[in-house]
């Protein structure tokens, strides 16, 4: 029976039918949002980024490649010797040839030699650095080596050397002499050699000097609980003609490690104003061998008032050729060396030294000389 309270047009609904309209909006709603579907589709598909090939990376490899880039000799001391030898190993990797120009040093305590200059695609070469431990202070050191190359492209590469060095058994102090002023025959300075070894070194008395200027003699020998000590006096002569001047002091020992010790001398009297010599190079690095790679030239520019009396070289197994040359200023003259050995000497030396004596004595140019020992020397580093 229908329900008297309602109206007519509610009889057929029920509890959860909704209004008609309401129907008809979200059936116009639905209806829009399925017509805004191709057009949202097409936006979004405007809004792709375009596909294209992928890129390319390239990175352009060193053709000199290292077994090692660091050579570490570890934390303890290495045994007391007085040379280091470490070796790096290289190879030519590239499709081009390598060419090695130098190696440059972190000090002047190393002295890098390379084995070859140029390389072929897969040929291999080796870098021997080495280290002189006399005279440098104990502990931890580090030594690093810049190679140049290129392939062809320029490049450098560095090394790097790391050791703790003993503590020296054998000392010279100091390791070089200062003296400036005027001199007299009076006046002497000491060197002193010590070896605080069981079996020490002893000294021998025939000791050498680069210069006629400078003579040198043992003052004493002791020995107590540090080890054995000898004094050696160096003495200057008041009639060294003025200016900066060079010279070498030579000590021979018995000991086959350490034969012979060098001490340089700078000796730095007051200068003319009016004196103008031109050294090119100022310091000579030669290397030690009977066939070098490269001459070693010497060019000394110096008043033309002077006249040459002799060149003397130290050492003995030196030569020198010389040439003059043309010169921009008529109030001077110009002198050209050419230096090379005639043998090695027996011992590798470190130092030398070119005197160049004028105007009977009264005028002197003295240029130092370090010598690069090598592998290819045949002789002991």
């Amino acid at each position: 029976m229908a329900d008297p309270n309602k109206s007519p047009g509610e009889s057929g609904r029920t509890g959860n039918s909704a209004p008609a309209a309401e129907r008809g909006r979200g059936i116009l709603v639905f209806s829009c949002s399925l017509g805004l579907l191709p057009l949202c589709l097409s936006f979004l598909l405007s809004m792709k980024v375009p596909t294209s090939e992928p890129l390319a990376v390239t990175r352009e490899q060193p053709s000199l490649v290292f077994n090692d880039y660091l050579i570490h000799f570890g934390r303890t001391p290495v045994p007391a010797q007085p040379v280091l030898t470490p070796t790096f190993m290289f190879r030519n990797v590239g499709l081009q040839n390598v060419t090695l120009q130098k190696a440059i040093p972190s000090c002047g305590c190393i002295q890098p030699e390379l084995t070859v200059s140029e390389l072929a695609p897969g040929e291999s070469g080796r870098l021997v650095v080495p280290i002189r431990t006399f005279g440098e202070q104990p502990g931890y050191h580090e030594y690093t080596v810049n190679v140049r190359y290129s392939d062809p492209k320029p490049r450098e590469v560095t090394l790097t050397i790391k050791a703790v060095l003993p503590q020296a058994s054998v000392l010279v102090e100091p390791k070089s002499l200062l003296l400036i002023g005027k001199f007299s025959e009076s006046m002497e300075h000491e060197v002193s050699i010590v070896d605080g070894r069981e079996a020490p070194l002893s000294v021998r008395d025939d000791l050498l000097t680069s210069s006629p200027f400078v003579s040198a003699r043992i003052v004493r020998k002791s020995r107590d609980a540090d080890g054995s000590r000898t004094v050696v006096g160096v003495r200057v002569s008041e009639s060294i003609p003025a200016g900066n001047q060079r010279a070498l002091l030579h000590v021979q020992t018995s000991d086959p490690l350490y034969p012979i010790l060098q001490v340089p001398l700078l000796v730095r009297t007051p200068e003319p104003t009016d004196r103008q010599v031109i050294k090119d190079p100022e310091l000579i690095n030669m290397e030690a061998s009977l066939t070098p790679r490269k001459p070693t030239v010497l060019d000394l520019t110096f008043p033309k008032a002077w006249k040459m009396d002799q060149i003397d070289i130290f050492p003995q197994e030196l030569e020198v050729e010389f040439a003059e040359q043309p010169v921009d200023q008529a109030d001077q003259q110009k002198l050209r060396l050419t230096l090379r050995f005639s043998s090695l000497p027996v011992t590798a030396l470190q130092h030398g030294v070119v005197t160049l004596m004028a105007n009977e004595s009264k005028e002197m140019i003295s240029v130092p000389i370090q010598f690069v020992w090598g592998i290819k020397s045949g002789r002991p580093l």
